[in-house]
């Protein structure tokens, strides 16, 4: 299974800013996780930019798995043709 979770990153001067009311661009990251269903761990990730699409990151997390798949099931934001992977 993959999916995908947005993450903010914050330095420690964020609560400053809140309090002055400094409005900053946050910095955001997406984590790409691929887990092993049937013993419920995480096998393989990535971490890329906001703005990579979650299709893209289905080839680079396969590469990182060691033997065959037998399948991988994500959501309709990784579906894509095996041409475009």
């Amino acid at each position: 299974m993959v999916d995908s979770t947005g993450l903010k990153l914050c330095g420690s001067g964020e609560w400053l800013e809140e309090k002055h009311d400094n409005k900053r661009r946050r910095a955001w990251r997406m984590l790409h996780l691929g887990i092993d269903a049937d013993a419920g761990r995480i096998v393989v990730s990535a971490l890329t930019d906001r703005d990579v699409d979650d299709g893209s990151q289905v080839g680079p997390l396969l590469d990182q798995v060691d033997g065959p798949v037998p399948s991988v099931t994500g959501d309709g934001a990784y579906d894509r043709t095996a041409s475009r992977l």
